[in-house]
Order: structure tokens, then sequence, then C-alpha cells
């Protein structure tokens, strides 16, 4: 039940913005980096000034939607297994990057 209640508190606060989960699953590694990497951007944050906050967001969406990052790094399935009709800017609490 805790889980479902910081789910709520998350997307409650984010900016739900960019495509579903199960479109973002359907894009190969490279389309997944650019996505993301818009995404921070139409946030109004500099994804390419801190790499590790690049990575942590990267993250917090791919946990979200189910996505093994492994995964994407090596080639293997990384289709969205979760979230499949949520957007992704959902997934991310912009406030504790900075926005």
């Amino acid at each position: 039940m805790l889980g479902v209640v910081m789910l709520f508190a998350l997307t409650g606060c984010a900016d739900a913005s960019g495509p579903t989960c199960g479109e973002l699953g359907e894009q190969d590694a490279a389309s997944k980096l650019s996505t993301v990497t818009s995404l921070v951007r139409d946030n109004g944050l500099d994804p390419y000034s801190n790499a590790v906050g690049l990575a942590a967001i990267e993250q917090d969406i791919y946990t979200f939607c189910g996505i093994s990052a492994v995964a994407v790094l090596t080639g293997g399935d990384h289709s969205a297994t979760k979230n499949l009709d949520a957007v992704i800017g959902g997934a991310v609490d912009w406030e504790s990057y900075g926005k």
C-alpha cells in the first residue's frame, strides 16, 4: 500500500509529458536516450550539465516503465512491462532535480 501511495505522490507532483511507457519501450536504445534527453530539456534542465543526474532520470523512467537498463545497454529485450499507457514525464519528480 505504501508503494501505491508513493507512486501517486510521485506522479502527482511531476510534469506528465513525453511519450507513454509503451511508446518508449518500442524505441531502440539510441532513441530512448534521445527521448529522455529531450524530456529533460523540455523541463528546463540541461541534460549534459550532470551525467549522473541524466542517468538518474533515465533510471527513474526505466523503473516506472519496467524497462531493464541492462537490457538497453546490452541489446536485450528492453520493452516496457509496466505503466504502458502512462506518460514518462510522470515518472520523474522534477523538483528533486532542480526544476
